[in-house]
């Protein structure tokens, strides 16, 4: 279990509740990767690196841990009603092929209010910290890295 102060929640929401969906987007993103440093301060998990296998360990996340909690910060933005554009769904899974092998992928997934469009919001990309990556959840189950087009 993990408490929040006031202070560590109003940093977490900035930019919240946000006038569009891009800007909403943005922030959380953005929040995404507060929430990271906060918590990972607090659970020893603050030097988490980015992928899975790079630096095994005790405190190394993998994407079913980001994933989890992922939809566990959204869930909390959602509830607290500083999401105005989008809901907050269930994590979804990519299972890409490649020779032989046999990989699968986890992220977190929020809904456009307006467009009905799924985002991807994943945070396993990159170092602890760091902004999550949102993208078309469509164009993410297509084996999306950060760097390739979004579209």
């Amino acid at each position: 279990m993990v408490s929040l102060n006031a202070g560590e929640w109003k940093s977490m929401t900035k930019g919240l509740p946000a006038r569009s969906a891009d800007k909403e987007r943005a922030a959380i993103a953005k929040n995404v990767g507060t929430f990271e440093t906060i918590v990972g301060d607090i659970t020893d998990t603050g030097g988490d690196v980015a992928g899975t296998y790079v630096q095994p360990g005790q405190y190394q996340l993998d994407c079913i841990d980001e994933s989890t909690n992922t939809t566990i910060f959204l869930t909390m933005l959602e509830q607290r009603g500083l999401l105005r554009h989008h809901t907050v769904g269930a994590p979804d899974t990519r299972v890409p092929f490649g020779i032989g092998v046999f990989v699968s992928h986890r992220t977190a997934v929020m809904t456009d209010t307006q467009t009905g469009i799924s985002y991807a919001v994943d945070s396993w990309f990159h170092n602890n910290g760091k902004p999550a990556e949102i993208v078309p959840l469509r164009r993410w189950k297509n084996r999306w890295h950060p760097g390739d087009p979004v579209s």
